[in-house]
């Protein structure tokens, strides 16, 4: 695995070249980014520019978000959309990308869910032909916070098991999954749902992590933690399971964290790349460090103690007596 960063996940406002720059600086192995946003650019200043900026460093490009409104109940609008993908994915092609992603939404005011199955299968179908056109592999996530679901009329796919259902409708080789530790987390899954997948089905992973004190039902979903901050997602589990299958490609940290998004926009990088290295790339090595600083500082302690022993002898209970019977007479 490798770290990308992406800008839009921690509500960083920064052209792509400050992006690059930014993950070269801080360590991170690729980027992800809005495929939309970058074809101005490639328009304006040539596809090599842009080839030359996203694989800047040899970095790996991570994965790109899809643009494509397939969710939305205008079919007009999905058309127009799909009818501007060919030429998107074709630049995400040219410029480095294997992987594209899209969530799948948890519930449906218009169809319940067999009616729904068969509304987003064809939809999703579409796209991955596309996408699949230009070499790109599409990742589903599903969405698994219970808040999302609140006041639904039809409750849709919030969980891996429904998410296999409809990537097996799909049919297509080039569909797999999006794999939030966050969502993973709610939908109370465990590593045994992880490791029933292939490394090849798995796209992209997102990590992050949940406020302290709050049940799951009552949990926001785009109020998360960085990475291993809190503790209340077994990130553990979930990276170390995902590795196993073998998988190798970008974890992206999504924290939405309003108080990451204040600070400047080096030290957000910064901070997120420090979370990864904690939960992930660096994690023996940073345990080790600490362990190390631990046994120093207790090491100091004790011979302070004995620095302080040897300045000032114990009094024992006999001088005690002795002082005191002086002090009578």
């Amino acid at each position: 695995m490798y770290k990308s960063l992406s800008a839009r996940a921690i509500g960083l406002k920064a052209t792509l070249t400050e992006v690059v720059e930014a993950a070269i600086t801080h360590g991170f192995g690729g980027i992800d980014v809005q495929i939309e946003l970058v074809l101005p650019l490639a328009n304006a200043m040539g596809l090599k520019y842009c080839q030359q900026i996203i694989q800047a460093a040899d970095s790996t490009p991570g994965s790109w978000v899809l643009p494509t409104r397939w969710q939305d109940e205008d079919e007009a609008l999905f058309q127009r959309d799909l009818a501007e993908l060919p030429e998107l994915a074709k630049l995400a092609q040219d410029t480095g990308f294997t992987r594209v992603t899209t969530a799948v939404p948890p519930t449906s005011n218009v169809r319940p869910l067999e009616e729904n199955l068969e509304w987003s299968k064809n939809r999703l179908q579409q796209i991955a032909d596309v996408v699949g056109e230009c070499g790109q592999q599409l990742g589903l996530e599903y969405l698994a916070t219970p808040t999302l679901r609140k006041d639904a009329k039809h409750e849709f796919i919030h969980s891996l098991a429904g998410l296999k259902q409809l990537k097996e409708l799909i049919a297509r080789d080039n569909v797999g999954y999006l794999l939030d530790s966050w969502h993973w987390h709610m939908a109370g899954e465990t590593a045994a749902d992880l490791s029933s997948l292939k490394a090849e089905e798995i796209v992209a992973i997102h990590v992050n992590d949940a406020p302290a004190d709050i049940p799951n039902d009552e949990q926001i979903d785009n109020v998360r933690r960085l990475p291993g901050s809190t503790g209340v997602i077994d990130i553990d589990t979930f990276l170390q399971t995902i590795s196993d299958t073998g998988y190798e490609g970008p974890m992206t940290a999504e924290p939405f964290a309003a108080g990451v998004r204040t600070l400047n926009k080096n030290r957000v990088v910064e901070l997120v790349s420090e979370s990864l290295d904690r939960v992930w790339f660096r994690k023996d090595e940073i345990a080790a460090q600490e362990a190390a600083r631990a046994e120093a500082a207790r090491l100091a302690a004790e011979a302070a103690e004995a620095v302080a022993a040897t300045a000032a002898p114990e009094v024992t209970e006999e001088a005690e007596t002795a002082v005191a019977e002086t002090s009578a007479e």
